[in-house]
């Protein structure tokens, strides 16, 4: 199996963390090279991937990731965000996380005239 992995500058990946876990991310592994260095950190929601690095030079600023969901109204449930049906056939959410990196969640309206 083939996919791809944003990786997401973060200033404090405790607090990252912490956010991404209100969507429903879990910590899957986290590298340190020794106490005091930057942190790596591995997160999923089911097939949804996602890396948050403290590492100066990894991601960037204005990155923009798009996560399909089953269901973004319950992604987001408890979350104070809008959640609109797109003309493109998608409901969607967008979110901004503590470092500035655009999180879009999105379904496919059931009134999507696509298959």
């Amino acid at each position: 199996m083939e996919y791809s992995v944003p990786i997401l500058h973060v200033a404090d990946a405790t607090i990252s963390v912490d956010w991404y876990g209100r969507l429903g991310f879990v910590v899957d592994w986290e590298h340190v090279f020794e106490p005091g260095l930057p942190r790596y950190v591995a997160l999923n929601r089911g097939p949804a991937r996602l890396h948050l690095s403290e590492h100066r030079l990894d991601g960037g600023e204005g990155t923009h990731v798009y996560v399909y969901a089953d269901d973004v109204d319950a992604v987001v449930s408890g979350v104070a965000v809008a959640v609109e049906d797109r003309p493109w056939g998608m409901r969607e959410a967008r979110l901004t996380d503590p470092d500035g990196n655009v999180i879009r969640l999105g379904t496919r309206s059931t009134d999507s005239i696509r298959d």
